[in-house]
């Protein structure tokens, strides 16, 4: 099921590359891109045969163990109790043909045999070199960045195959971005990584382990950081530009086309960012779906040789990597990866001597305490030999042996022997003491930064001396050599402490510690908040203007990808800011970002555009204009083939528009109610959001209407009953009767035969 899995994905991939391949053949000279494709180291598990891993929980298949000892069956240590540093080494290649059923941390285990628990301990980091292939389906932090390049890559495709037009003469340099995608879309092919991580010693000393999954995860992290931020870059600045009318038009559409689909990739890139920082939940994403491949890992330890062995001894090291959060250590011993360390046994009678305590001075002398068969004689004796004091075993089975003063100096090797008669112990080898060096304690004289970058400790110490950086458990997480001047600067990694940690400063000269010097990192300082660019006007050849809100009293930065800053101002008491960037220093739509700043706290970047240099538009010609305002209007005219035509009133509103068709032509229909007779109107030309000088013209006078004067044909009545009115006139025509006055006494309307009757009342 694995294989099947894995050949998908190598054939999916094949796919993507000849797509890509593709692009890359059908391009115009005149079109800058590199070769999309895809390295052609792929994971190719079919002709691979390794061993499956001896244990469900070893993650690794042939899994080796050595050590630099340099011990053999035939050149084998002495049993005397020195303590000798030891350099174990675990090999092991790509699993291959089994699977990790256990759940767990990656670690590196070496199991200590019985016969020296208690005896072996940890002398520094453990240094890990692996090869990784990341399992891209388990990083779902990742999917909407995936899903949003594919997108931009599918687009990329439709515009290299013309589908926005000829690329004739269209420049679209897409070299980095499609480096970019490459690298993005091959991130399981990870591959190498280097780093070190603490070797434990286990609390009850059957076994040292190192954790791989935490540097493992920081060194994911801040590659993928790396990576999704350099695509960022790539996308925004993705734009092309034409050489002429017909390719300028191609280059808009292009850049037009482009502009939802960057603006996609940028947020979703933008969401998966915080993810990968510190306790982002794509960490443990990323060092969980890690597949460690040909893997090196170096564990240095101090081993204290046994005492007293009556036969030859093979302690036998067990190294493997698990995945596993408990370990067991019998089953970590029945692993393939062994490694010896070959100590010689004696038949000697006299059982050597345990020297438990040794102090003093070279200005005192020294006194040596321990624990030996009752009855023995105890002989120091110094490196050539000789006895410099001596001492008798109580019944207790302890000895004090006084080395006077003179006799031996501080961090001489000597040894102790039991005597019984003539028969001698081996020797058990010790040091005296190092006289106390005192070290003046540093002084901190400041601490800064942040949680989110890092903190520098600066102070004064003893020249020469170095000074560690210590947290509460006492681990070392920074060092620094004090200089000629007595000053330091130590730079503690993001990651290693804390905002307001409690940390101590220790000076050190030689193996002399001073006392440690109590400090704390800073309070992380409030972020800043990002500002938010509300407008870009202007063009590449007058400069440009940028407005926006911020927080009042910020400086607000316009910088460009270069991160060269190529404008400033201040949001005033409103939070208002308005940036001027000068002729020259910017270019139509080139991708920039808007930073505030408070003092030495800068906020994120806002990402913006510069907005695209206008396209001349040519105005429309009209050349008629027909109706009446009881009607409406209909205005005819010439224009720019594929144009929009919009008729507009004085206030600037549009009451009429239409598509200036194949031929040039247009006719735009002004409803009734929109316009009225004698209005001045305008014809403005667009051509996407680019527009035409307006054209001015006037809508025709309505028709004047002449009605024909009433015919009176009879008049009858008198001043005491009123009279009565009778004639023809148009039908549908009122007709009034006024006086001299001008008053009207009485009307009537004309009936459809012409014929009207006006009744003018009594008085």
């Amino acid at each position: 099921m694995k294989n099947d899995k894995q050949k998908k994905k190598s054939t999916a991939k094949s796919k993507k590359q000849n797509k890509y391949r593709a692009l890359s053949l059908v391009m115009t000279s005149s079109l800058i891109i590199a070769p999309l494709t895809v390295p052609l180291s792929f994971y190719l598990p079919g002709g691979i045969t390794a061993s499956a891993a001896v244990l469900d929980a070893e993650i690794l298949s042939n899994i080796s163990s050595s050590n630099n000892s340099g011990t053999n069956t035939s050149n084998r240590w002495a049993a005397d109790g020195t303590s000798k540093n030891v350099d174990f080494s675990i090999s092991g290649s790509e699993l291959v043909g089994a699977s990790v059923v256990a759940d767990g941390t990656k670690q590196a285990v070496l199991a200590i045999p019985n016969e020296l628990q208690g005896r072996v301990s940890p002398n520094g980091a453990a240094q890990i070199d692996t090869n990784i292939t990341l399992t891209v389906g388990d990083l779902t932090f990742l999917t909407g960045t995936l899903d949003a390049v594919n997108q931009l890559s599918n687009l990329l495709t439709d515009i290299v195959d013309g589908s926005l037009g000829s690329l004739t003469g269209v420049t679209l340099d897409l070299t980095t971005v499609n480096q970019k995608i490459d690298a993005l879309n091959n991130l399981e092919n990870f591959g190498s990584a280097s780093f070190t991580s603490n070797a434990v010693l286990s609390p009850d000393g059957s076994y040292i382990n190192a954790n791989i999954d935490d540097g493992l995860g920081l060194v994911l992290t801040q590659n993928v950081s790396t990576l999704l931020q350099d695509l960022k870059a790539a996308v925004a600045a993705l734009n092309a530009t034409g050489s002429g009318i017909a390719s300028n038009i191609v280059a808009t559409a292009i850049n037009t086309a482009l502009l939802p689909v960057k603006g996609t990739v940028n947020t979703a890139i933008d969401l998966a960012l915080p993810l990968v920082g510190l306790g982002g939940e794509g960490v443990n994403q990323l060092a969980d779906a890690s597949v460690l491949g040909g893997t090196d890992i170096n564990i240095p330890t101090t081993v204290l040789s046994p005492q007293g062995l009556t036969q030859n001894l093979d302690a036998r090291f067990v190294g493997t990597v698990v995945k596993a959060d408990l370990i067991d250590v019998a089953l970590i011993k029945t692993a393939n990866g062994v490694s010896d360390i070959y100590y010689a046994g004696t038949a000697a009678a006299v059982a050597p001597p345990v020297v438990t305590n040794t102090t003093g001075t070279s200005a005192t002398g020294y006194t040596v305490t321990g624990t030996a068969t009752a009855g023995n004689s105890i002989a120091i004796r110094n490196a050539g030999g000789t006895t410099i004091g001596t001492g008798i075993v109580d019944g207790t089975g302890n000895f004090t042996v006084t080395i006077p003063q003179g006799a031996a100096t501080a961090n001489e090797s000597l040894n102790a022997i039991a005597i019984d008669g003539t028969d001698e112990s081996t020797p058990t080898a010790f040091t005296t003491p190092a006289d106390a060096v005192v070290v003046a304690p540093p002084v901190v004289t400041s601490t800064t930064g942040t949680s989110l970058t890092g903190y520098t400790v600066k102070g004064t110490a003893t020249a020469g001396n170095t000074v560690d950086i210590r947290n509460g458990s006492g681990n070392t997480i920074a060092s620094g050599v004090v200089d000629g001047n007595g000053d330091f600067t130590i730079t503690i990694p993001l990651g290693q402490a804390t905002a307001d940690e409690s940390l101590n400063a220790v000076a050190k000269d030689g193996a002399n510690e001073s006392t440690p010097t109590p400090f704390k990192t800073p309070l992380d300082v409030a972020l800043v908040s990002p500002p938010v660019v509300t407008s870009t006007t202007g063009s590449s050849a007058t400069g440009y203007t940028v407005k926006g809100t911020a927080t009042a009293g910020n400086t607000i930065d316009i910088r460009n990808l270069g991160g060269t800053t190529i404008g400033t101002a201040t949001a005033d008491g409103n939070g208002d800011f308005t940036v001027t960037i000068p002729q020259g220093a910017a270019s139509a739509n080139e991708a920039l970002t808007a930073v505030a700043k408070d003092g030495a706290n800068e906020s994120l970047p806002t990402a913006f555009t510069t907005p695209a240099d206008a396209v001349v538009v040519a105005p429309p010609v009209v050349t008629s204009t027909t109706g009446n305002s009881t009607l409406g209007y209909t205005v005819k005219g010439t224009a720019t083939a594929g144009d929009t035509v919009d008729i507009r009133n004085l206030g600037g509103t549009t009451i009429g528009t239409a598509t200036v068709d194949e031929n040039g032509d247009f006719t735009v229909t002004i409803p009734q109610g929109q316009a009225t007779a004698l209005e001045p109107l305008t014809a403005v030309a667009k051509n996407g959001a680019n527009e035409s000088l307006p054209v001015a013209f006037i809508t025709p006078a309505d028709p004047i209407v002449v009605v024909a004067p009433p015919i009176v044909t009879d008049t009858t009545g008198t001043a005491a009953t009123g009279y009565t009115v009778k004639g023809t006139a148009e039908a549908g025509a009122t007709v009034e009767i006024h006086n001299l006055g001008g008053t009207i006494i009485g009307s009537g309307i004309a009936d459809e035969n012409g014929d009207f009757t006006v009744t003018i009342p009594q008085g």
